[in-house]
């Protein structure tokens, strides 16, 4: 039986809005750092969902991370700097970029699996 707090835990941890930094770093502090550690914190989720065997988590908790993002977002008026994000406007970008974060985690699991029945 796989442990219910190994999920709680993984799911608390993906509701940290790690897209939203990465972005709101860029445009307030010019920063690039912080689209780093967004990639090092999914990657760090992504791998503890594939080796406890918690897909159904891993699934949920980029779905949470974008909607806590997109919710964050809204309520710090971002979109008052949609000019530095031209041609999207703040929320399509971090829609954006969540979707390619969660396209490479699918990727990397396909692999990761398929390796695993060989």
């Amino acid at each position: 039986m796989r442990k219910w707090y190994i999920r709680l835990f993984i799911l608390i941890a993906y509701c940290i809005p790690y897209t939203f930094p990465a972005v709101y770093g860029d445009a307030m502090y010019r920063t690039m750092l912080l689209y780093g550690v967004m990639a090092v914190a999914f990657f760090v989720l992504y791998r503890l969902c594939i080796r406890s065997h918690n897909v159904v988590v891993f699934f949920i908790g980029n779905i949470l991370s974008l909607l806590i993002s997109l919710l964050t977002a809204r309520l710090t008026h971002l979109e008052k700097m949609e000019w530095y994000f031209k041609p999207f406007t703040s929320q399509s970008l971090l829609l954006t970029i969540s979707i390619a974060v969660f396209a490479i985690q699918l990727i990397a699991a396909a692999i990761y699996f398929r390796k695993q029945k060989h």
